[in-house]
């Protein structure tokens, strides 16, 4: 799991959200309020993440929610080298 503020410097992660957002249909985008350039992640960004997941045949993912805690669980069969 990772989020674009962990993997890039600060403004070209803003920079990808500010386009992400920009690319959104207009009705959607007068509803995430942006911070102004160099002011961080929006509040609606904080806590948000992306999850690397297996290809179907390899694996899979379970996701749950309890308590109001996401669990995430990944399974992979592993990497099968080449002959």
């Amino acid at each position: 799991m990772w989020d674009d503020f962990a993997v890039r410097e600060p403004a070209e992660a803003e920079a990808r959200l500010a386009a992400a957002a920009a690319a959104l249909p207009e009705d959607l985008r007068a509803r995430l309020p942006m911070p102004p350039a160099g002011e961080g992640r929006a509040p609606w960004y904080r806590g948000t993440f992306h999850v690397n997941l297996p290809d179907a045949p390899d694996g899979h993912a379970v996701v749950e929610l309890k308590d109001g805690r996401v669990r995430l669980e990944t399974v992979s069969a592993g990497l099968q080298p080449r002959a």
